[in-house]
C-alpha cells in the first residue's frame, strides 16, 4: 500500500491547480490573503463540464478499474 501516497498527492495537486483556474482563485499560502488565479475556466458547473468533462472522467474511471481488476485477477491466477 506504499503506492497510495502518489495518487493522493496527484489528486490534491490537481484540485489546487483546478481551483487556480477559476475566477475566485485559490489561497495557496493560506494565512496570506493572496489568491493565485489564472482564469481559464470562467464558470464551473457549466454545460461543457457536464457534457464533456464528466463523461470523459467517468470513462477513464471505468477503464482504469477494469485494468486494475484484470491485473489483480491475472496475478492471483499465476500464484
Amino acid at each position: 500500500m506504499s503506492f497510495v501516497a502518489y495518487p493522493v498527492v496527484l489528486g490534491c495537486l490537481a484540485h489546487l491547480i483546478g481551483d487556480c483556474l477559476t475566477p475566485r482563485g485559490c489561497l495557496l499560502l493560506w494565512p496570506v490573503n493572496w489568491r493565485m488565479e489564472v482564469v481559464l475556466v470562467p464558470r464551473t458547473d457549466g454545460r461543457v463540464e457536464r457534457l464533456v468533462v464528466v463523461p470523459v472522467l467517468a470513462g477513464v474511471i471505468v477503464i482504469l478499474t477494469v485494468h486494475v481488476l484484470d491485473g489483480a485477477l491475472l496475478s492471483h491466477g499465476l500464484r
